[in-house]
């Protein structure tokens, strides 16, 4: 058994660029490109939420587990890129939900042998994660899940913040009021969304970001060099980019990018800001490398993806459907051109 998970290991790596593409591609298709495959488009959320974040997260939550049998859940969520690209979407809920449960087994029994807090809201939202999965399989739309998939993301990248910043002289007060935040942003989840529910989402999703902007670690490593201030840089961005996504909730529905620019703030600008300035330190975990992926070349794609991002929506909201597109496959390959230049910085020779 041991053996087959040690061959099996590098699968989700090998085809996490593959999910990565083909959900670029699908984007780019329903903004109008005529490059790619109808599944691509169809499938483009579950690709790129399920198929490429929900297996980074089971791959970070898995790889450290003495346990060795749990590592076959980023496998088994990994092989549900094989019927998106096919096109079967309820195949593919199916085993990102199984990834889901296993998650949150994992993380329960890792709850009950530590009693950590941070392991509580990581619990809770793998939780989430599996309800907007099942939402899906029973609804059949998209739409109906993405509110409980942006809550599986925004409370496990925030429990990971907080484990990360536990030694931090914080208040205790402030982590007391962080808490009834996210709780508070669940139970919205409860309230409709297109009335007054929606208000209190948006709310506490500003209030949290204000929250990571004032008390995070970021604040202190951002004043150091090199490697620290790259992920200091990164992780505040990602923080504005949340509290930007979080003022998206009370644009006008009228408004015809207003649904873009809720999306897109949140799981591009804050999502992959974050996943950027935590790479230099989990990408040597994930592939057992004690090399350091930071280079300076780095800020060139990272600064890329910034600004095509900005100019994707900013053209959204002027109208401007061809350079919307542009954008957007700019904004696409300065994600492919950072992962290429920290895989080249991990596998070229060292000097002796």
């Amino acid at each position: 058994m041991s053996v087959f998970i040690r061959i099996f290991r590098f699968v989700p790596l090998l085809l996490l660029p593959l999910a990565l593409m083909a959900g670029m591609q699908g984007g780019w298709m329903r903004m109008g490109s005529p490059v790619g495959s109808p599944e691509f488009a169809a499938n483009h959320a579950l690709l790129m939420i399920g198929g490429v974040l929900g297996t980074l997260i089971s791959l970070e939550r898995t790889m450290a587990v003495p346990q060795k049998a749990w590592r076959l859940l980023p496998l088994v969520n990994t092989l549900s890129i094989v019927p998106l690209l096919l096109g079967e979407s309820h195949w593919a809920a199916a085993l990102q939900s199984t990834t889901a449960l296993g998650l949150a087994l994992l993380l329960y029994r890792q709850l009950r042998q530590y009693n950590s807090s941070t392991l509580l809201l990581m619990t809770f939202g793998a939780i989430l994660w599996l309800l907007g999965n099942l939402l899906f399989l029973y609804k059949g739309w998209v739409v109906v899940a993405v509110p409980w998939w942006i809550g599986f993301l925004l409370i496990t990248i925030v429990s990971e913040r907080l484990d990360l910043s536990k030694f931090l002289p914080t208040p205790r007060w402030a982590h007391l009021s962080l808490y009834i935040l996210l709780f508070v942003w669940v139970g919205s989840l409860l309230l409709p969304f297109h009335s007054k529910g929606i208000w209190l989402t948006g709310a506490m999703t500003v209030f949290i970001a204000c929250w990571l902007l004032y008390f995070d670690m970021a604040r202190i490593i951002i004043r150091k060099t090199e490697r620290y201030r790259y992920i200091g840089i990164g992780l505040r961005t990602g923080y504005v980019w949340l509290l930007l996504h979080g003022l998206s909730y009370f644009l006008h529905d009228r408004e015809p990018y207003r649904y873009d620019f809720y999306l897109h703030t949140f799981f591009l600008g804050f999502v992959f800001s974050m996943i950027w300035a935590h790479a230099p330190i989990i990408m040597p975990l994930l592939m057992g490398s004690q090399r350091n992926p930071y280079h300076p070349f780095l800020w060139l794609p990272w600064a890329i993806f910034q600004v095509s991002l900005v100019m994707r929506l900013l053209t959204h909201i002027q109208g401007h459907a061809e350079w919307r597109l542009i954008f957007a496959q700019i904004n696409g390959y300065s994600m492919l051109l950072l992962l290429v230049s920290m895989a080249v910085q991990m596998l070229r020779p060292t000097k002796r």
